[in-house]
C-alpha cells in the first residue's frame, strides 16, 4: 500500500511540472500571436515548401485503377441501399 501511495504523490507532483514547461513563455519575452504557428505550417503545405517527392503510380496499377473506375459505371445506383446489419429493421 505505501508504494501505491508513493506513485500517486509522484504522479501528482511529476505531471504539473511537466506541462509548466510548455507554458513558458517566449525567450524574448514577446507573447507570440495566437495562431501562427499554425499558418506557419499551412503555408508550408500550400507553397510546397516540405513536401515529400512525389511517387509516381506503376503502369499496371494505373490502368487497373482506371478499369475499375469505368467498370464503377456499369451498374445503376439504387434509389436506397438496404441496411443489412445493425440494430435497426431492415426497410
Amino acid at each position: 500500500m505505501p508504494y501505491a501511495v508513493i506513485i500517486v504523490w509522484l504522479t501528482v507532483v511529476a505531471v504539473p511540472v511537466a506541462f509548466a514547461e510548455t507554458l513558458v513563455p517566449p525567450a524574448n519575452g514577446a507573447p507570440s500571436e495566437l495562431g501562427s504557428d499554425t499558418r506557419a505550417w499551412l503555408d508550408l503545405q500550400r507553397n510546397g515548401q516540405a513536401a515529400a517527392p512525389q511517387r509516381p503510380v506503376s503502369g499496371v496499377v494505373a490502368s487497373r485503377t482506371y478499369k475499375r473506375y469505368l467498370d464503377s459505371f456499369n451498374h445503376p445506383i439504387p434509389m436506397f441501399f438496404e441496411r443489412e446489419s445493425g440494430n435497426a429493421p431492415a426497410q
